[in-house]
């Protein structure tokens, strides 16, 4: 899978981790372009960046999920408390989390390579999942 500056792998984690197995391999990359060949469209070729630029990249990732987590904890404490004072809203309050996730180096020396893994979240039988949050577009 290929978002807007990250590609994903599904993969299996054994042991488990973030309570599940489902997880998906991510790394940041960059476009280029071949040069123009006899009348031929260049082509675009996928790179994936250095684990230097992993690392800062990927590190902010989970810099920025960490402090969501952190903020959405202190919003659902705040409807908790609101609740207990002043009762039930006249609406139902989605529930929301963020996904687990961890840095991943293998490799050593100049074959270093780094990815984020985060849990992938497969829906209960019956349930559907909705992604309420996207980077790549606003909308």
């Amino acid at each position: 899978m290929v978002g807007s500056f990250k590609i994903a792998y599904l993969a299996t984690a054994f042991p488990p981790i973030f309570g599940t197995s489902e997880i998906v391999i991510k790394q940041t990359y960059y476009k280029t372009k071949n040069l123009k060949v006899a009348g031929n469209a260049p082509k675009v070729h996928m790179v994936v960046h250095e684990a230097v630029h992993q690392v800062k990249s990927l590190i902010m990732e989970m810099r920025c999920l960490a402090w969501a987590h952190a903020l959405l904890v202190m919003v659902y404490r705040f409807m908790q408390r609101f609740e207990k004072e002043h009762g039930s809203p006249p609406f139902t309050a989605p529930v929301l989390r963020f996904v687990g996730s961890a840095l991943f180096y293998s490799g050593s020396g100049a074959d270093k390579d780094v990815h984020l893994l985060e849990e992938r979240i497969v829906p209960a039988e019956g349930k559907q999942f909705m992604k309420y949050i996207n980077n790549g577009a606003a909308v």
